[in-house]
């Protein structure tokens, strides 16, 4: 069996289970089925959010119907029924991960709902694509393959995939699992999206090894203190809480937020702006333009969700909220909010670097203009001294040629400072150690 086949396998048994949606098992402590010191765990519970999709659905009859003539033949096959048959979709990694091993590791996807094992394995059976051996062993269905891969039927309530060694140990007893408790065992339970990450000083160095220089300083220095991140949803927000060694990390990541907060403002007006002056000229046809329109409703959606966004700290811990304004709580309800929370990590990928974007000009500009200050008082300086053969940014401040030292935004110790170079035609050239010379930048 191929990775390719393996894929295929895969993909056959999440379809099957993402058409479905139950709340069973709401005792069961599937906490205990997470690797013990698992450096990632996601929990998503699809029932909620595919019982409100579906009930979307419903109300236009074509769907509805079709929805229903579906459904029969899934449930004759199968004997699942929507609304039932698939409640959570749990995603653990175990401590002893190896990301450098071409060979699949440490690893476990677990489904939870109702699973009728003997009709679902005669469906798979049916795929020509994908080759697996089904056995029943001490009165559990294992479904092998050759790439060191395997699904489990643990019990009509769960269907695990992992590797050999995992699923294994989970079947013999003999896996160690997590000890959840407090209140990450209370978001876990709790929540319908899930997610926490412990950041082991190995895991650590590896991802520091892997941001090189393409990261600002600060965000190296915050993953350092960092230990833990929980992201979850509680109602009507989603929340991401970073727990930190130290509370200067915490206090440093509140305002870093508040910063890109009050630079998306800054844009969005700047934007809005922008948008006005467009509107003031345009002629009643051109108002009816769909970009024109789309974009102040851009604006003023960007607007309704930076407000909406808090962030508070407290000792070692960071808190951000992302609440549901209050004008859409009656569209987005509870079950929403982890399809909101993939929109926003979605929002927020691209959104960073368009900050980053933004910042970095804004620096360079700011740099720029501070050499054209140090070109301007180098030549007076020239113009009032003869025979100057070097010069620098601290004899123009002593001299009163500047009122003060220029520091560049992205000044550091291995930065330096600003250097005047004496050209040999005359007249200076200011270079800045980060941003280059005053000529590159114009």
């Amino acid at each position: 069996m191929n990775i390719r086949q393996l894929s295929i396998l895969t993909i056959v048994l999440l379809a099957l289970s993402l058409s479905f949606s139950s709340a069973y098992c709401a005792d069961a402590d599937f906490s205990k089925l997470i690797f013990k010191d698992s450096p990632l765990v996601i929990k998503i519970n699809f029932g909620s959010m595919l019982s409100s999709s579906q009930m979307a659905e419903s109300k236009i009859p074509a769907l509805k119907k079709a929805q229903e003539e579906i459904q029969a033949e899934i449930e004759k096959r199968t004997g699942m029924v929507i609304t039932r048959d698939i409640k959570e979709l749990i995603f653990t990694v175990g401590p002893a991960v190896d990301f450098s091993l071409r060979k699949p590791n440490n690893f476990l996807v677990i489904l939870t709902g109702s699973f009728n094992a003997e009709k679902l394995i005669a469906e798979i059976s049916k795929e020509k694509k994908i080759k697996f051996k089904s056995e029943k062993k001490n009165g559990r269905y294992h479904l092998t393959s050759d790439q060191n891969v395997q699904a489990l039927f643990f019990n009509e309530n769960v269907f695990m995939f992992g590797p050999d060694d995992a699923i294994e140990s989970v079947a013999g007893g003999k896996f160690a699992g997590a000890e959840l408790s407090g209140a990450v065992k209370k978001h876990f339970d709790e929540s319908r999206f899930f997610c926490n990450l412990s950041l082991t000083p190995k895991i650590k160095d590896d991802i520091l090894k892997n941001m090189k220089m393409g990261v600002p300083p600060i965000a190296s220095i915050l993953l350092k203190s960092l230990q833990n991140m929980t992201i979850f949803d509680n109602y009507p927000a989603i929340v991401i809480r970073a727990e930190f060694s130290e509370k200067t990390a915490a206090d440093d990541l509140k305002k870093l937020i508040e910063s890109f907060k009050g630079m998306a403002e800054v844009m969005i007006s700047a934007k809005e702006k922008e948008e006005d002056q467009k509107l003031s000229k345009a002629s009643a046809i051109e108002l009816l333009n769909p970009e024109l329109i789309g974009m102040r409703a851009a604006i003023g959606l960007g607007k309704t969700l930076l407000g909406s966004l808090e962030v508070g700290s407290d000792g070692g811990v960071c808190e951000i909220k992302s609440k549901v304004p209050e004008e859409f709580q009656g569209a987005i309800k509870a079950e929403h909010l982890p399809v909101l929370a993939g929109v926003t990590g979605i929002l927020a990928a691209i959104a960073v670097p368009n900050f980053n974007r933004a910042r970095q000009q804004a620096q360079q500009k700011s740099c720029i203009a501070n050499m054209k200050t140090i070109e301007g008082g180098s030549e007076l300086f020239l113009m009032e001294n003869d025979s100057v053969v070097s010069l620098t940014v601290e004899q123009l401040v002593k001299g009163g040629y500047l009122k003060r030292t220029p520091v560049c935004p992205l000044n550091k110790e291995e930065f330096g400072g600003y250097k005047i170079i004496m050209k040999k035609e005359g007249g200076v050239e200011v270079e800045c150690p980060f941003h280059g010379k005053l000529m590159q930048n114009y």
